[in-house]
Formats: C-alpha cells, sequence, structure tokens
C-alpha cells in the first residue's frame, strides 16, 4: 500500500511539476519583450513604437524610442523568435555629440516589381531611418525640394521632442545626400550644433 502511495505520490509530483513549469514558461513568454528591454540596460517603462511589422523572413520586428541609464533618448529594433521570445537587435542611443539626437536605421522587403526592362524580376526594399531628438525650437518642417524623389517623410512633434522617420523606395544612395539633422538646423527647426 505504501509503494502505491509512494508511486501516486511521484507522478503527482511530475504533474504538478510540468504544470508549474509551463505555467513559468507562458508567464516568461508573455512579458519577454519588457525582459528583453531591461537586459538590454533599456527602460521597459517608457516605450514609444515606431514601426511594428514583419521582417521578410517573417520574423515580427518592433522599432522603438526608450531611454536608459546612459541616455534619454535611445532607439532600438526588438525582434521576436519563433518560440515567441522578444530580443533587442540594436540600439542607439544618445550621440555623444549631440545628446539631444540620435537615429537608426532598417530594411524591409518592399515587394516584387513584376515587369522590369532586363525581363528579370526586381526586388524592391524600404530603406527605413527613424530620428528622434528632443531640442526643437520650432515645428519640425522641410522645405520644398529638400525631400528627394521616392521618399516619404513622417513627422511626429510634441513641443521640442520629435521623430522624423523617412522611408526610401529608390536605392539607398538617394538618401546619402539627404542629411536630415543639417536640414532641420538649416531650417531653424533645432539648434545648429557648435562643436
Amino acid at each position: 500500500m505504501d509503494q502505491l502511495a509512494l508511486k501516486i505520490n511521484k507522478k503527482e509530483i511530475a504533474i504538478v511539476a510540468i504544470i508549474l513549469i509551463g505555467i513559468a514558461f507562458l508567464i516568461i513568454r508573455a512579458n519577454s519583450f519588457s525582459i528583453a528591454l531591461r537586459r538590454a540596460g533599456l527602460n521597459p517603462n517608457y516605450v514609444r513604437t515606431i514601426e511594428h511589422d514583419f521582417g521578410t523572413n517573417d520574423e515580427e520586428f518592433k522599432v522603438i524610442e526608450t531611454s536608459s541609464k546612459d541616455s534619454k533618448i535611445t532607439l532600438a529594433i526588438v525582434t521576436k523568435n519563433k518560440l515567441g521570445f522578444w530580443k533587442v537587435s540594436s540600439f542607439r542611443g544618445d550621440d555623444r555629440v549631440d545628446p539631444h539626437f540620435t537615429s537608426i536605421a532598417w530594411v524591409k522587403g518592399g515587394g516584387f516589381k513584376r515587369f522590369s526592362p532586363t525581363g528579370g524580376t526586381v526586388i524592391e526594399h524600404e530603406w527605413h531611418y527613424a530620428y528622434c531628438g528632443d531640442n526643437a525650437i520650432k515645428e519640425i518642417e522641410f522645405l520644398p525640394g529638400q525631400i528627394p524623389e521616392n521618399v516619404t517623410v513622417n513627422i511626429q512633434q510634441g513641443d521640442s521632442k520629435f521623430l522624423v522617420h523617412v522611408i526610401s523606395f529608390a536605392e539607398p544612395e538617394v538618401l546619402n545626400g539627404f542629411d536630415v539633422k543639417a536640414l532641420l538646423e538649416e531650417n531653424k527647426c533645432i539648434p545648429i550644433d557648435t562643436e
């Protein structure tokens, strides 16, 4: 009788252990975004999502604005793996040269062009750049002719804090001469960096 009770107790313990491990797995998975930010030294209590989408390899990702101990403005790319756990892929904090301005870039597949002069399929990409700052002295704006062709600009601003999200559907070289910080200084939207 005691051996039977011992076998039942081992089975019950194993079942309870499996259930507890399953619950712990689900709790960690549900909180993995905050855990990933904390592990990277970023602030999980302040997160503003710039983009939430799926990459070319069907991997879910978020581009976020947050902060850290070292910088009050941090942009990060956070990706989700096949098991549903988030990981900080890359981040940029306050630039040592300008603590009021930072940027980050990423690429997404833009689809296929069905027709091309050469007869082959052309794969297009979206080139994304996010610029974030906290030193705007007036409304962020670009003058006519300053934005290249095939480039979209989305501006979000609240008082001195701003985000400029630039998307190019052309080749990345188009944006080589598109210096957002220099244009914002030229347009007197942010103070001129004298360093």
